[in-house]
């Protein structure tokens, strides 16, 4: 699962970042820690920008309908938001940080739901 949800976060810095044009890159950080896996990845910011010069500021939101099975986008973060235990952003648009947080027992996670 850890490498799943990596790879999601991998994915959208390509797909929605400046880290997917010509010359552009991400960087994974994963720190081990007693309870579980945090990794953060961290990417070149928005290829478009609302400000004048200034840095946005927009916290990431998983799309409420990412997870039907219909959806053709939005999946990624809905994926993140159901099977981490926690994650989040820095809010930055220049340059995006996306972590999130899994717990060696799936604490948190619905993963570990018995639906």
């Amino acid at each position: 699962m850890f490498t799943l949800l990596g790879s999601e976060l991998a994915n959208n810095a390509v797909n929605h970042s400046k880290s997917g044009d010509r010359f552009g890159f991400y960087t994974l950080r994963c720190v081990r820690r007693r309870d579980g896996l945090h990794l953060t990845c961290r990417d070149e910011g928005a290829r478009r920008t609302h400000s004048q010069g200034k840095t946005d500021s927009h916290h990431l939101a998983a799309a409420s309908a990412g997870l039907d099975l219909d959806a053709e986008s939005g999946r990624g973060l809905a994926l993140v938001d159901a099977l981490a235990t926690d994650w989040g952003d820095n809010g930055f648009t220049g340059h995006r940080q996306v972590w999130f947080f899994l717990a060696y027992d799936l604490s948190g996670s619905r993963w570990n739901d018995p639906q």
